[in-house]
């Protein structure tokens, strides 16, 4: 449960690769908190509070702990295999989008829909990471048997990794957590390593070393990100 699921999962798979008892569980949120300084004498100790900047939701492919998420009130549900990859495509979407453009311009979740100069920008990291999802994905249904559902799989994947799609996802959760400051803003404004090399570095990674496709963009992302000095 954490930006770059698909990158981390993959380095954990090539870790444990001998080891077939590893069970790796994957889970994604909508929801966008982050922490800033307090002055409420309650939260002294620690220093700071955590602001709830937009209220999502949180999926998982365990049962037990949708469960154990449901009883502390957070919504969300159960998924497949098939629907968490779909769902974690998603999220890095919008991740390799919002992360990287609010750090670069130093600017709120929803801010970034007012800004004109970025649409192209945003339209390119979203077709070449299209592209590398809708390859993944494809791969990913190989293993069904029926060739109905693996035709109805196969709609899916294209319709909903579509650019046009991720676009209208990207846009949402960018309204959705409007006023939430992205992980990697936090991260830069601290002078902290980012996870851009998670997000925009492993879409370019895959696509280069398993597609052989040149995501220049998100590329460019990280270099950007990582030539930041605030």
């Amino acid at each position: 449960l954490s930006n770059g699921a698909l990158a981390i999962r993959d380095s954990i798979q090539r870790h444990f690769n001998d080891h077939q008892d590893v069970q790796i569980i994957t889970a994604t949120t909508t929801h966008g908190a982050y922490t800033e300084q307090s002055s409420d004498t309650k939260s002294i100790i620690s220093g700071y509070c955590v602001v709830h900047a937009g209220k999502g939701l949180t999926y998982c492919t365990n049962n037990k702990f949708i469960d154990a998420c449901q009883k502390v009130g957070w919504k969300g549900g159960a998924l497949s295999e098939f629907e968490m990859n779909m769902m974690l495509w998603k999220k890095l979407a919008a991740n390799c989008v919002i992360n990287p453009l609010t750090a670069i311009h130093g600017v709120k979740n929803g801010q970034l829909l007012s800004l004109e100069k970025t649409e192209r920008t945003i339209t390119c990291i979203l077709e070449e990471l299209s592209s590398i999802a809708i390859l993944e994905m494809e791969s990913f249904i190989q293993a069904e048997e029926d060739v109905e559902v693996q035709a109805h799989l196969q709609r899916s994947i294209r319709e909903e990794l579509s650019v046009d799609f991720l676009k209208s996802f990207v846009t949402k959760v960018m309204t959705d957590t409007s006023d939430n400051i992205s992980s990697m803003l936090q991260d830069v404004n601290a002078k902290r390593t980012t996870e851009v090399r998670f997000l925009n570095g492993y879409v370019a990674h895959l696509g280069k070393e398993k597609y052989s496709i040149d995501c220049q963009y998100n590329k460019d992302m990280c270099n950007r990100v990582e030539d930041l000095k605030y």
